[in-house]
């Protein structure tokens, strides 16, 4: 017979937004895995619990696994204001049907509702003001804004 076991529900809270600036994707094309493009990261901002600059350093890995969703492998670097750096990882899926894509390319405003964008973060930080990020579980609810760049408001599951 198996036990049965009673674990707490669910917490999360938010922990800052982020607003990753992008720039012109390189195209890989077609790689036999999926069609590829690597978006450079340009800048950005990180406000809430966490404030500080995104840095024009790291890229987003884009391999497009079908018609509409896009898998997605974003790392960057914040430097807060305090002057620590927080290395940012993103894994997570893009699904957004190809009315939506075409639109959000000519810098049309989208209900983030009409498509999914949602990541898990993880957080390397070596600050002894920050070390607290490296044991948590994070992630990301996210959109495309109308100049092509990434919003998300990032959360810590408790």
């Amino acid at each position: 017979m198996s036990k049965k076991y009673t674990l707490p529900m669910p917490e999360f809270e938010k922990l800052l937004t982020a607003t990753v600036e992008l720039g012109d994707e390189y195209v890989l094309g077609e790689t036999g895995r999926g069609y590829s493009e690597i978006t450079p990261v340009t800048g950005g901002t990180a406000a809430g619990i966490i404030n500080g600059s995104i840095l024009p350093f790291g890229g987003d890995w884009g391999l497009l696994h079908s018609e509409t969703v896009n898998m997605l492998d974003t790392k960057y670097i914040i430097r807060t204001e305090d002057d620590a750096y927080v290395s940012v990882e993103c894994t997570g899926i893009l699904d957004m049907d190809y009315d939506t894509m075409v639109a959000v390319s000519e810098g049309k405003d989208m209900n983030p509702a009409e498509y999914y964008f949602r990541h898990s973060i993880r957080f390397t930080a070596g600050d002894e003001k920050y070390l607290w990020l490296n044991k948590i579980v994070a992630f990301g609810i996210a959109m495309i804004t109308s100049d092509n760049n990434v919003y998300t408001e990032v959360y810590r599951l408790k």
